[in-house]
């Protein structure tokens, strides 16, 4: 009968076209499934890269609290030396006066 003929015919194109587009669905899934599994290796990596960066941001904090400690005990030293010149520098100082009294009063003629 031409009318069934017809309907198989008609069926056939659909099934067809069903098919295809589950072939199309099937390989955009695959492409998604793809790109899900680059993502998640992605996101491995800037774990991992954030965990090396907080690694380092520790080993810095360490590097940085020891060049304060160095910084600060050099502060110190030149506070120590600043202080040292300056007693050196009044002794200097109260040396020459006396010189100079010694010169005015007479008894002291080489200095």
């Amino acid at each position: 009968d031409l009318s069934k003929l017809d309907l198989i015919v008609k069926e056939e194109k659909e099934l067809n076209y069903l098919l295809g587009k589950k072939e199309i669905l099937q390989q955009e899934t695959a492409a998604l499934n793809d790109h899900i599994g680059d993502l998640n290796a992605t996101q491995k990596d800037m774990e991992d890269e954030m965990k090396t960066l907080k690694q380092e941001m520790r080993f810095l904090d360490k590097e940085l609290g020891t060049t304060n400690q160095v910084f600060r005990r050099l502060q110190t030293q030149r506070d120590e030396y600043s202080d040292k010149l300056q007693s050196a520098k009044n002794d200097s100082d109260a040396l020459r006066i006396h010189r100079y009294h010694l010169r005015l009063s007479g008894r002291c003629r080489s200095w």
